[in-house]
């Protein structure tokens, strides 16, 4: 079984409360589901968040910016 899997630097989770979530986020999220992607993965959220939107589990990464520490993820896919 294939996924797919997507990741975007642009924040789309629409359940954060952000300026800087495009403006069509609700249309490519519809497009994903649509497609059946497995996870999001993304960025531009400085905080980090993890949401489910259509079913499809959004993970936004921390900043590396906001403190001393190495923030990063490893996925198993």
């Amino acid at each position: 079984e294939k996924r797919t899997v997507v990741f975007t630097h642009q924040n789309i989770d629409t359940n954060i409360n952000e300026d800087h979530i495009i403006s069509n986020a609700d249309e490519i999220n519809g497009i994903l589901a649509d497609y059946g992607v497995s996870h999001v993965f993304q960025g531009h959220y400085h905080y980090g968040a993890e949401n489910i939107i259509n079913g499809i589990p959004y993970t936004t990464l921390r900043a590396m910016c906001l403190d001393d520490s190495e923030n990063y993820l490893i996925a198993e896919v």
